[in-house]
């Protein structure tokens, strides 16, 4: 296989028990990737192929390998890409993950972005980034091989969350773009298509509201492979709200304020586009860069969820903590019941706790059931008739409309 060496370079990160390839040319700082390779694989087998046998690549024995960590040219790249690609095509997910190496701020990294390369690292990483992305590639390749996902254009680079109802990944083009990608756990063959039609109407409809900020944006839906429904939605690497009200006494309560005015105005958007939220709560609003909301996680899923066998027609699709007294008796989702919600919101964003709380489940529910909205301490006190009005047990006596606890704001704050 051309000139070719082997070393005994494993803790067995991730369960890692295959052989490594490294394949370059001549980089000054292949000394110290080794150091690192050496500390994480002290057991396995290294093997390295020079750039001047690239042809050689054909008749690699890529069953021998787990992992392939590629340097030199662009050429290198294209050549060990191209064969990839030949393989998934062949068997999916057969080949080994490959990792492209640069020198810090080479073309490499900041501007090649091919789309089958599993990671991208400097040479010099360290050994606990190295080891913390190689399980972040490992996490994505093992989640696709039990869920599969293929969308042209698009790669998977790590997963952001996994639910008993859907993974959600990272994904990347070519050109650097990143988009979360939620893709659904359920069989599509067992979904009716009246449930399918409707999914993708409401779908639609959200993604038509692309120029509201206050919402996470929706950029595409379907059914990819005739097997994975997914969402594709705007990436935002910020905290969410959930996060920001942690210790409520470090965001100013104008701030606070604002942030509950501008949810109010993306649920007023929300039902007047004929949706609705369905599971509003603080973990599901993501902070943008300028620090302002953005509602995500719309569950528009919830009918194709319950049309396939996820969910039981009278079963709760919320969070506990934040559902009505009607849906807990096994009434649907309506504009009272997110108006609830908002309701439960807006305790936590004036005083950082939750109206209704305990030690149980029970305890919860029950709260939310029988126990009148608590009162606020004397200096919010100005907000205890809107309170009140949202966290009303009987759902036809709340406040009728987003738009209407607009206008309360209005007159508190007049």
């Amino acid at each position: 296989m051309g000139s070719q060496l082997s070393v005994e370079a494993s803790t067995g990160v991730g369960g890692f028990s295959g052989g490594l390839l490294l394949v370059e040319g001549d980089s000054p700082l292949r000394l110290d990737l080794i150091a690192t390779l050496r500390q994480l694989f002290p057991t396995v087998s290294l093997n390295y192929l020079y750039e001047s046998a690239i042809a050689d690549l054909e008749q690699v024995n890529w069953e021998r390998f787990e992992l392939i960590l590629v340097g030199g040219s662009i050429h290198v790249h294209e050549s060990l890409l191209r064969l990839k690609n030949q393989n998934l095509q062949r068997a999916k997910d057969s080949f080994p993950l490959v990792i492209m190496l640069a020198e810090n701020n080479s073309f490499e990294i900041n501007a090649v972005r091919p789309l089958n390369v599993d990671m991208r690292l400097p040479y010099d990483v360290s050994v606990s980034e190295f080891a913390a992305q190689l399980e972040i590639a490992q996490e994505v390749r093992r989640l696709l091989s039990e869920y599969p996902l293929s969308l042209p254009g698009w790669v998977m680079r790590e997963v952001l969350h996994n639910s008993e109802n859907a993974v959600i990944f990272l994904a990347e083009n070519h050109l650097g773009v990143q988009v979360a990608i939620k893709r659904f756990k359920f069989d599509v063959s067992r979904m009716s298509e009246e449930a399918l039609e409707f999914f993708m109407a409401e779908a639609y409809t959200l993604m038509s509201q692309h120029d509201v900020p206050v919402l996470v944006k929706l950029l595409d839906a379907g059914v990819a492979d005739n097997t994975a429904v997914y969402l594709m939605m705007e990436y935002l690497p910020g905290m969410t709200l959930k996060d920001r009200l942690q210790d409520s006494s470090d965001v100013e309560f104008d701030t606070r304020l604002l942030w509950f005015r501008q949810i109010v105005e993306a649920l007023v958007v929300i039902h007047e586009s004929g949706l609705l939220h369905r599971d509003l709560k603080s973990s599901n609003v993501l902070m943008r860069e300028d620090d302002s909301p953005a509602v995500l996680d719309l569950s528009i899923e919830s009918q194709l969820l319950s049309d396939c066998g996820f969910l039981n027609a009278d079963e709760i699709y919320c969070t506990p903590f934040y559902v009505s007294p009607e849906r807990i008796i096994g009434e649907p989702a309506s504009v009272a019941s997110d108006l609830y919600a908002l309701g439960i919101l807006l305790y936590e964003m004036l005083t950082g706790e939750k109206p209704f709380q305990g030690e149980s489940l029970s305890d919860i529910l029950t709260g939310h059931m029988f126990n009148p909205a608590p009162p606020l301490p004397e200096h919010l006190a100005v907000y205890q008739p809107l309170l009140s009005q949202l966290l009303i047990k009987s759902s036809e006596h709340r406040l009728s409309s987003a738009r209407l606890v607009l206008s309360r704001l209005d007159e508190i704050s007049s």
